[in-house]
């Protein structure tokens, strides 16, 4: 079986990787985590998680798609 990778596919996954490597990077290193919490926003470590879950689902979504 023969898979031909069109260019939307190509874009997709280069935007699942990004979605990806943003979201670990969030989660395994505390310099990233300790930057995102001083930006300022309103409840950091809630803003830091729900931006985690939406990465990785908009990764999800952006495969499935």
């Amino acid at each position: 079986m023969k898979m031909y990778l069109s260019a939307n596919n190509l874009i997709r996954y280069a935007v699942a990787y990004v979605f990806i490597t943003s979201s670990l990077m969030k989660l395994m290193s505390t310099d990233v985590a300790n930057h995102f919490l001083g930006l300022g926003l309103p409840y950091p470590h809630l803003m830091l998680k729900l931006t985690i879950f939406l990465e990785m689902g908009l990764r999800n979504f952006t495969i499935s798609q």
